[in-house]
């Protein structure tokens, strides 16, 4: 079971496997990668829409005097 992301040995009667951490590291839009493939990226961007969603929510529902609070649970449903 030798390949790029593993290796493996024996020691005495007992065979070890050692996995190599893999780092991806992100060039950047201005290189032409893709941030939308990143899981950091997508969870930023998920944040930010939710927010802003419910920010929108509060606008509409607070001449009615509904809380923050609220407008984010009836954004969710």
């Amino acid at each position: 079971m030798s390949d790029e992301t593993s290796s493996s040995g024996m020691i005495g009667e007992e065979k070890i496997v050692c996995q190599y951490v893999v780092k991806h590291a992100q060039k950047g839009i201005w290189f032409g990668d893709n941030p939308l493939q990143h899981d950091t990226s997508v969870l930023v961007l998920q944040i930010i829409v939710m927010y802003v969603a419910g920010r929108i929510t509060y606008l509409l529902l607070r001449p009615c005097h509904q809380t923050f609070l609220v407008s984010q649970i009836v954004m969710v449903d």
